[in-house]
């Protein structure tokens, strides 16, 4: 079950700052990225070394942890380190899952051809999603500020649902 606060205040400052983020995002879309991508390689980091810290209590350390503990902190030093990068390593593997899944789509269009209106929306959403490969492909800045912008979207629709209720919440809840 979701549970949704009563706390006006504190959904006022959380949808503020969510608000707040969307704006940020928006505006300075690679910057925005960035900063995202150094905080996912801070998490990656602390996990690395909580796994090398907390090996000798009650854990299974095999190679396999080693192994991953290592690779986190590869991945979390590129990401800090050099996010600009990272970014753009994930954008080219979004490029390449998108151009492969659009051409299946046009494959399955192609293999439906004789049934009524599904061929048009498969091949449809295949030629999108392969064109919006290439574009990532040979423009993966264009790919990072899309990223920015889904996300600062997503941030500005959450906090502004979460300042709605608060303002709800006064009107119905005078006390709460």
């Amino acid at each position: 079950m979701i549970a949704f606060t009563k706390n006006r205040m504190v959904l006022t400052v959380s949808g503020t700052i969510a608000v707040l983020i969307g704006l940020a995002a928006l505006i300075w879309p690679s910057i925005s990225a960035r900063v995202f991508a150094f905080l996912v390689g801070a998490f990656f980091l602390t996990e690395a070394i909580v796994d090398f810290v907390s090996r000798g209590r009650g854990r299974l350390y095999t190679w396999s942890a080693v192994a991953q503990g290592i690779v986190g902190l590869v991945v979390a030093l590129v990401l800090v380190l050099m996010p600009g990068a990272a970014l753009r390593i994930v954008i080219m593997l979004i490029a390449v899952w998108l151009m492969i899944r659009g051409g299946l789509y046009m494959y399955v269009a192609l293999q439906n051809r004789g049934q009524y209106g599904f061929p048009m929306f498969s091949a449809a959403t295949g030629v999108i999603s392969a064109l919006i490969g290439l574009l990532f492909a040979f423009r993966p800045e264009a790919g990072i500020v899309a990223f920015s912008w889904l996300i600062g979207v997503y941030a500005i629709l959450v906090g502004t649902f979460s300042l709605m209720w608060a303002n709800r919440l006064k009107h119905t809840l005078p006390d709460a």
